[in-house]
């Protein structure tokens, strides 16, 4: 049989998977086992390549790792997720892929080439004329950091006073960049998320905060998360999307733009898990869709 871990950076029950998600992880088909990432140690030893420090302790290496990172991905994540692919666990993230994904302008040029629509986006900093930025956007425009997430770092912006302010935050003070996007006035507070892994689907959502102050649809900002069977131009378009960015596992926001969906963001890491339809949650679709990709690059463990 073969042996997998879920690596998370939240403490047992405390981020996507609940005490009883972790329960019931051992009624499973294959073998599970949670672990936290704060427990691992990353080694460059070349008599340490079959095996991982663990919580105290040297552990055979698991035949697959699914990675559920939820806070801020930063080094470390990247460290392990490198020593993963260095040891030859196999993993649906790749840290390059992750990489490019968090990396939010470098994901719209690689879709716009590919014919994928996206928002119209233009970069601006310090140096930046603002005339241009609203000539090209116009307002109310949506401004938000290049590598933010679950809705943060995004605002709406209304006026040119409220423009400079922003500028003046983050451009002049703190010597960064920002991206200025139109305003898709027909998915206010609303979107879907379409989660894929090896191409297929594994469940949509539709996000709704359309009835809330917030533009913005994130669950983690008071949107509400219901099942949704994508048709077929929103599958087409997060599938064209994941072969772009050379993904085995994410979530592709679309918008509900006038003339048909437009991709806003790629994810690589899936929310939305404690959805519940047809008396299945999208994790345990997760779990299983994940474990049928396994079976495919690793084989069963017979």
């Amino acid at each position: 049989m073969l042996n997998g871990w879920i690596i998370s950076d939240k403490k047992p029950g405390e981020g996507y998977l609940t005490n009883d998600d972790l329960g019931r992880l051992s009624l499973l088909p294959f073998k599970f086992e949670f672990i936290n990432l704060t427990d691992i140690g990353i080694e460059i030893d070349e008599n340490k390549t079959r095996e991982i420090f663990v919580a105290g302790k040297y552990r055979s290496l698991p035949d697959f790792a699914l990675c559920l990172f939820e806070t801020e991905i930063g080094f470390m994540h990247f460290a392990l997720l490198r020593q993963l692919e260095m040891l030859g666990v196999f993993c649906l993230h790749k840290a390059e892929n992750i990489e490019g994904s968090l990396n939010k302008l470098h994901t719209y040029q690689k879709l716009l080439k590919a014919g994928i629509p996206v928002v119209k986006t233009v970069v601006f900093n310090s140096f930046t004329s603002l005339d241009w930025v609203i000539e090209r956007i116009g307002f109310p425009m949506v401004v938000k950091v290049p590598d933010g997430s679950k809705g943060e770092g995004v605002c709406l912006i209304h006026t040119v006073s409220e423009l400079k302010n922003i500028r003046d935050l983050y451009c002049i003070n703190s010597k960064k960049e920002l991206l200025s996007q139109e305003f898709i006035a027909t998915s206010k507070g609303r979107d879907v998320r379409i989660t894929l892994c090896d191409g297929e689907l594994v469940f949509g959502v539709i996000r709704d905060n359309s009835k809330g102050e917030d533009f913005r649809s994130n669950i983690s900002v008071g949107g509400d998360g219901a099942y949704w069977e994508p048709d077929e131009e929103a599958l087409r378009i997060a599938k064209e999307s994941m072969h772009v960015m050379n993904m085995k596992l994410c979530g592709v926001d679309l918008l509900f733009g006038e003339q048909g969906y437009i991709v806003g963001e790629i994810n690589s890491m899936p929310g939305c898990l404690h959805i519940v339809h047809n008396g299945k949650s999208n994790l345990q679709r997760l779990l299983e869709a994940f474990y049928r990709t396994v079976v495919k690059y690793v084989g069963d463990g017979r």
